[in-house]
């Protein structure tokens, strides 16, 4: 039967339901942690037989933000039947599929109603809609959104309910789009290729349900992959908006430090923390990217953003244009990855890479490395276990390795900031360690960065004035101000600059997405190693399958400011190989025209 547009979207979002009892503010009693998963007892359930209770008004699976407006502007699609087809595929696919989102939009029916009275009203006038009208955008759970707890995957932040929007969220809004929902997520951000935490379990891979689905921002991968949503929002610290983009077969853009606002954001190292676009296409990444840069009052570091010709005027779309790979010259980062533990499958998709850049009239520079480091008298080299995240300060044999990932300390001092704002029960790292409200995995990192926060206090205090007399060079500071990070960014300019390259490249993870709970097999990740300490823009996207079917992601990384040039490399590649692909278990809904129905997961 049709059901009205409230009924449509009056869904009982994806809940933690009959496990225990929920008080009225949503926190969970107990200390339960659910969907929970060890090395040696993993299930894997796979997603319900198909969609056939209904069809879409107009097929969603792989539909663009710029494919609905036209089917809205033509009168074919309604803001509330586009919502509404998204919800049906949560309901019927994720809690036995990807297990991604955790809850929908609490003003969801709302916006539906206000979006599809705004879309009369521009049709009536042959107007134009706002750039991202209606776009279904899900947000990762360490993103403050109105109406829903900002838990960061952990029980402890069931009640962390804030008073406004997260910048970018706000902006999006402001551009047209419609939150969906919120998305599970590696708890705490800790993890690069696992996304599990104490709310709501595991993100299972939308393209292999025992793989894992990357981390942290998993949740935002796996529900965009398997089109439950058009797009969304991730956040980066050292690869979390990468990781799962190249787990899940997607366009995955970490911009540089200080283009976007980190405001109403859970953070984990204000120094590396950045949010961004997560999506199926570059075009719609670079669609939603140019309505959240910009300064902030609130971030300091966005004044960055101010620096001329870092955001450029007119957006980024202007740069997608035909044949964008000739003439362009990128480098390899070859040395980035250790070819011995590395994956042949994966490494012959990347050579193939190579030879489609030449082809379309690239000039590929190989195994550029970087070099020219004031500080010391060592040349970087990133594929050593000592020097991955280290920079050499000192000359000849006094010489040393210093850590670029700042301290442990960011950690419980910028929680600590951040809920210090916010109407949470728990106001430090200490009480939420001390409270148990959080999943086992997270334990031995959470225990490591409070002994940090009490051995330095803030950043600002290391290195402490002795290690500062003793030699030690690199601080806890932004990558702007700590020393070693700011020569690292340097150096990396200036090797860029004096090949005269746009651009450097590097396959994400040199191994496939790796088995849940697979804590013995190399995962070949690949991309913290420069973008996060330098802060610098990186893309990635789809560059292939290995030989089981599973995604084998590209890396495109630059100098600061330069996401105009990335999104064009990654669009020319793009445009020029075809690869994105959707997952097999998600298929388009079907079902009597017109007739689909969804009921309350409730019952």
């Amino acid at each position: 039967m049709r059901h009205s547009t409230a009924q449509l979207l009056l869904l009982t979002p994806i809940i933690i339901s009959s496990l225990t009892a929920a008080q009225p503010n949503g926190f969970l009693a107990g200390k339960v942690l659910y969907n929970n998963y060890t090395q040696n007892a993993i299930t894997v359930i796979g997603a319900l037989t198909g969609c056939t209770d209904g069809s879409p008004a107009i097929p969603v699976v792989e539909l663009t933000i710029d494919a609905a407006h036209q089917a809205m502007l033509t009168g074919r699609l309604t803001c509330t039947q586009l919502l509404s087809a998204y919800v049906q595929r949560i309901n019927r696919y994720d809690p036995t599929g990807t297990n991604a989102v955790r809850a929908l939009s609490v003003t969801l029916v709302a916006d539906g109603l206000a979006k599809d009275a705004q879309l009369q009203q521009v049709i009536a006038s042959n107007g134009t809609l706002d750039p991202l009208f209606c776009v279904p955008l899900v947000v990762k759970d360490n993103i403050d959104l109105v109406g829903l707890a900002t838990t960061a995957g952990a029980q402890a932040l069931l009640d962390n309910f804030p008073a406004q929007d997260a910048t970018i969220v706000a902006k999006a809004k402001r551009a047209g789009a419609v939150i969906l929902a919120k998305v599970n997520l590696s708890e705490w951000a800790f993890s690069a290729t696992t996304s599990i935490g104490s709310v709501f379990g595991v993100v299972r891979n939308a393209y292999a349900f025992d793989r894992e689905a990357g981390g942290s921002s998993g949740g935002t991968g796996a529900s965009v992959a398997a089109n439950l949503a058009m797009i969304g929002f991730g956040t980066d610290t050292g690869g979390s908006i990468r990781d799962p983009a190249a787990f899940n077969y997607l366009v995955g853009l970490r911009p540089s430090l200080g283009l976007t606002s980190r405001t109403g954001i859970v953070p984990l190292d204000l120094s590396r923390d950045i949010g961004g676009p997560i999506g199926r296409t570059v075009r719609d990444v670079a669609k939603l990217f140019t309505y959240i840069t910009g300064y902030d009052a609130t971030d300091p570091l966005t004044n960055l953003s101010t620096t001329p010709g870092a955001v450029p005027a007119g957006g980024y779309e202007q740069f997608l244009v035909a044949g964008s790979l000739k003439g362009k010259r990128i480098g390899t980062l070859d040395y980035f990855y250790d070819t011995t533990s590395a994956d042949p499958g994966v490494l012959a998709v990347y050579n193939n890479t190579l030879l489609n850049l030449t082809q379309a009239g690239a000039t590929v520079v190989r195994n550029v490395r970087i070099a020219g480091n004031s500080l010391g008298s060592r040349d970087w080299t990133a594929n050593s276990t000592l020097t991955t995240n280290s920079w050499f300060t000192g000359f000849g044999a006094a010489g040393k390795w210093e850590s670029l990932n700042s301290c442990g300390a960011r950690l419980s001092y910028d929680l600590g900031v951040y809920l210090g704002s916010h109407n949470s029960t728990f106001k430090t790292l200490q009480q939420i360690v001390d409270s148990g409200l959080y999943h086992p995995v997270s334990n031995a990192s959470l225990v490591s960065s409070l002994k940090a926060g009490y051995n330095y206090g803030t950043p600002a205090d290391y290195p402490t004035a002795a290690q500062k007399a003793a030699g030690i060079m690199c601080s806890c500071g932004d990558f702007n101000t700590n020393p070693c990070r700011v020569e690292l960014t340097k150096a990396f300019t200036s090797t860029m600059d004096s090949q005269a390259l746009d651009a450097l490249i590097y396959p994400t993870f040199v191994n496939s997405p790796t088995l849940l709970g697979d804590g013995i097999s190399p995962s070949g990740l690949v991309q913290n190693q420069v973008t996060p300490q330098a802060g610098l823009p990186t893309i990635d996207l789809p560059q292939g399958l290995d030989g089981d079917g599973l995604p084998v992601s590209l890396s495109i990384v630059g100098r600061q400011f330069s996401e105009p040039t990335l999104l064009s490399i990654a669009y020319g590649f793009e445009q020029l190989t075809k690869y994105r692909s959707p997952p097999g278990s998600f298929p388009e809904c079907t079902g009597p025209a017109n007739g689909f129905s969804i009921v309350p997961a409730s019952g």
